[in-house]
């Protein structure tokens, strides 16, 4: 069965500085990746949709038409069903070798102390190097919007019921007086 996937270089041994993917891991680990160079790591709803487990072979194939098999060392489970669904990791120089672009990378991911300077940061970069530079908050804008309308509407309820709660309260209070 063919599905289409967002093959993730990485180095195994700098992955837990850049990435907390370890942190979702329900099987195997990206230590098996240093072990195993021509492994793989997917996330459960791709393994589940495929009707694989740890440990088979699966077949990758590029848009070129160039084709390598490698081997699911680690499923993760982060809870977005797109994310799970899609994202693969696999080592660095075992992508570049597949789509034949060595010493190449398509993307960086940069994880900071503060995640509130990303969007200041992307400028900068961009600025600086003259690359397309995306924020955490410029890639999850869509999400960030939903929150505040979230908000909005908690606070609007909220008041609702703190103002019915006050007249309920003036009004025991007014008619004990009288």
């Amino acid at each position: 069965r063919d599905v289409s996937i967002t093959l993730n270089g990485m180095h195994p041994e700098d992955v837990t500085t850049v990435t907390t993917i370890q942190d979702y891991m329900i099987d195997g680990s990206i230590e098996e990746l240093i072990i195993n160079p021509d492994g793989l790591i997917v996330g459960a709803e791709l393994l589940h949709k495929l009707a694989l487990s740890i440990g088979e072979n699966v077949t990758v194939a590029t848009t070129t038409g160039e084709l390598k098999t490698f081997k699911i060392v680690g499923v993760f489970r982060t809870g977005r069903a797109s994310y799970d669904e899609q994202q693969v990791f696999a080592d660095l120089k075992r992508v570049q070798a597949l789509l034949d672009r060595p010493n190449r990378a398509n993307s960086v991911i940069v994880k900071m102390d503060d995640p509130n300077a990303a969007l200041s940061l992307a400028s900068q970069i961009e600025a600086e190097y003259g690359y397309k530079s995306v924020s955490w908050q410029e890639s999850s804008e869509d999400i960030l919007s939903t929150f505040v309308v979230r908000n909005i509407i908690m606070y609007t309820v909220v008041s609702a019921v703190l103002i019915v709660a006050a007249f309920g309260i003036y009004n025991v209070i007014s008619t004990v007086v009288l």
